[in-house]
């Protein structure tokens, strides 16, 4: 083992869920601890921490505090799981077609900003990147559809 760092990788549904708990932890202790702005971030990075543990572990968790249906999804989660996350941090698990059409747009200019105009069939799009361009004409070739990307 390398001994680096990886994120726990969670669903979208989960990912939102720990932002809004964490936002609410963070407010509820700027609120409560006087000098809390005042501390380094490692400092309020560990309160924070046993805050969301704290939630995490308590018979009602977190849903009950916040009434947010949505909050209750961290309970999908194991404790190691959760401590994991937030020790290590998240990223949302996309898909293998969510990461295409991430890669896509990273070579280039969105689906959603590319127009296209009026041309023949098998014209290059003008607004592609040449990577871009070659992506579709493979998935074309192949008969592949990906939301973002050629649908």
């Amino acid at each position: 083992m390398s001994g680096q760092v990886v994120p726990v990788k969670v669903s979208e549904k989960i990912f939102e869920a720990l932002e809004f708990a964490k936002s609410k932890i963070e407010e509820q202790l700027s609120n409560e601890v006087t000098d809390y702005l005042t501390l380094s971030h490692n400092e309020r990075e560990e309160l924070v921490f046993e805050g969301m543990v704290e939630q995490f572990t308590s018979e009602c968790g977190f849903h009950y505090f916040y009434q947010n249906e949505g909050a209750k999804r961290i309970h999908e989660l194991t404790l190691r799981q959760f401590t994991r996350a937030l020790d290590y941090g998240y990223v949302v698990d996309r898909t293998p077609e969510e990461q295409v059409a991430a890669y896509f747009n990273m070579m280039g200019r969105t689906a959603e900003e590319i127009e296209v105009g009026e041309g023949n069939e098998g014209d290059i799009i003008p607004s592609l990147s040449e990577g871009q361009a070659a992506i579709l004409a493979v998935f074309d070739i192949l008969g592949i559809e990906i939301e973002g990307v050629n649908k």
